[in-house]
């Protein structure tokens, strides 16, 4: 249709591999969701917090493994393929695998040694022998990394999605399996965590196999200088990046269980794992965008064309944006009644803390993609910067804050990191790109404004409702049975938030043609009647601003 060559190609590139992101994303979030539930209702508060910690713990060792070589990937896989330098690519992946094998069986050999001494740090005993358990992790997590990071950079978000979850599905069934079998337990929940990666990483590596089977023999090869003198060391800056980053995301709860008095301390890494956890769900949608955002960047900075990198910047933060606020206000308003629903009253207590870093998340979203940007063009000098500087203030809040607040403390310190990387961001992007936040992006703060404004106001009368929900007689599922009503219900009150912010933000015109035709084919190929999406077209047309 003539219509569709309106539509920017790399707009069209970033919106189909936008949409296999979300719906993996949303497979993902829906699995992990029952994950979390099951192991919440059916392991001790004090196990969960256990095999959490040891998580950590190993995680943070497993940014080494791989020498930032997973990073490496996603970033020169599509600058290589915009040079038309598929056979660097090839060289690239055998190097890869078999330096992060080398590296990654030295560092369990390290854990293991050191597992009492960690525990001791902690006051635990019993965490060495989860660390022990979970210590093959370092290993199948590098291979699922390396394989998912190609996929990604082939810009295949199909098969990368594809193969993650197959990972997070055979983990709740491996999970279902070992609890009936030999009860629930760190012992059962460390082994369906780590045989759950044995199948992905074998259909990951077999992916990567077929897109790079397709590439012409003879392709050019890196040279020495080029793999020793820039990628090599590339990739250990990218380690020390992902290093912080991983601090960031992880230091709250290291610290939360040193500074807690040990009697009761997993218990409330349990409760603010579980309320970060549901958080985190905010991160799909930024996720799915920035997931196909980078390779497409990658590819433009090969090709040399920063006028359409500035525009794809526009888009993808906008799209960011109008995914994402909708849901981060209902997880703020409704995150106590969430979290006691879902997890029982038990995990009610994490509610104001899940709102707190909620809203961190949407103060993130606003640059999300900048930080993207700079990972695209290989300004890992600047990332790095940036990471040091962010999980400094969080370390520096986190010590400061949870001997008095406590979980809240820690929350708090995440909100005030996210603001900080919000303005390292839209400090760079403006000196680098001479980015600027376009009007729309105003707009939709203040349609998420008026929308939150709008449900506070509501939430006492929504609240009121959830008394007269109907209780099913489902026997032994019955408790099951009436989360899926809860569920249910907390996604009309979505669907009310979203339709509210959507109306704002046609009235308020946040949109731009492409989005309005973009839409227009996604309900063409959905086979929506013609009238409905004549009609969707009309109301979306009144939503496009004039840009100056």
């Amino acid at each position: 249709m003539e219509w569709e060559e309106e539509i920017p190609q790399y707009s069209k590139e970033v919106a189909k591999g936008s949409f296999w992101n979300i719906v993996g994303n949303v497979i993902m979030k829906l699995v992990s969701f029952l994950y979390v539930i099951l192991i919440a209702r059916a392991a001790s508060q004090g196990d969960v917090g256990l095999f959490y910690l040891a998580l950590s713990v190993v995680s943070l060792v497993s940014i080494f493994s791989d020498l930032g070589l997973a990073g490496a990937l996603m970033r020169y896989i599509p600058y290589f393929e915009g040079r038309n330098e598929k056979g660097k690519i090839k060289d690239l992946l055998k190097l890869s695998y078999a330096v992060s094998s080398v590296v990654a069986v030295i560092l369990m050999a390290i854990l293991w040694w050191q597992a009492d001494t960690i525990a001791a740090a902690y006051h635990n005993p019993l965490l060495s022998e989860a660390i022990r358990l979970l210590v093959s992790y370092l290993l199948l997590a590098n291979f699922l990394r390396l394989g998912t990071s190609a996929l990604q950079g082939f810009a295949d978000m199909h098969s990368m999605q594809y193969v993650s979850n197959v990972q997070n599905c055979l983990k709740l069934v491996f999970t279902v399996a070992l609890f009936y079998l030999y009860g629930a337990s760190v012992l059962t929940l460390s082994a369906a965590f780590i045989i759950s990666h044995i199948p992905a990483v074998i259909l990951a590596v077999v992916s990567v196999g077929r897109r790079t089977a397709s590439f012409p023999s003879g392709g050019t090869s890196i040279p020495s200088q080029q793999l020793f003198g820039e990628i090599v060391p590339f990739g250990l800056m990218l380690n020390v990046v992902t290093l912080f980053w991983t601090m960031t995301g992880y230091v709250d709860r290291l610290l939360l269980g040193y500074f807690t008095d040990p009697s009761i301390s997993t218990e409330i890494v349990a409760v603010y794992t579980i309320a970060v956890t549901m958080a985190t769900v905010l991160m799909m949608f930024p996720g799915a965008v920035a997931s196909i955002f980078l390779p497409v960047m990658s590819r433009l900075a090969g090709k040399n064309e920063p006028a359409h990198m500035r525009a794809i910047l526009e888009t993808s933060q906008r799209w960011t944006m109008l995914l994402t606020l909708p849901l981060g206000l209902v997880m703020i308003v409704f995150s106590q009644d969430m979290l006691g629903a879902f997890y029982g009253q038990a995990y009610a207590s994490g509610g104001l803390a899940m709102a707190i870093f909620t809203l961190g998340l949407l103060i993130q979203t606003l640059a999300y993609v900048l930080l993207f940007a700079l990972a695209a063009l290989r300004l890992v000098k600047l990332e790095l910067r940036i990471a040091f500087i962010v999980t400094l203030v969080n370390v520096a809040l986190n010590i400061l804050l949870i001997p008095i607040y406590g979980m809240e403390g820690s929350a708090a310190a995440s909100l005030v990191s996210c603001i900080v990387m919000t303005m390292m961001l839209m400090h760079y992007g403006s000196k680098l790109f001479s980015f600027r936040f376009p009007l729309e992006i105003y707009k939709l703060v203040l349609a998420a404004a008026i929308t939150f404004a709008i449900m506070l106001l509501m939430k006492p009368y929504a609240s009121s409702f959830v008394p007269l929900l109907p209780s099913l007689d489902a026997g032994s599922l019955q408790p099951y049975a009436n989360k899926i009503i809860y569920l249910a219900y907390l996604g009309i009150l979505g669907a009310l938030s979203t339709a509210v912010f959507l109306v704002l933000s046609v009235i308020l015109r946040c949109l731009r043609n492409e989005d309005v035709l973009l839409m227009k084919k996604a309900m063409l190929r959905a086979k929506i009647p013609s009238q409905l999406i004549d009609l969707a077209a009309a109301i979306g047309s009144f939503g496009v601003g004039t840009r100056k």
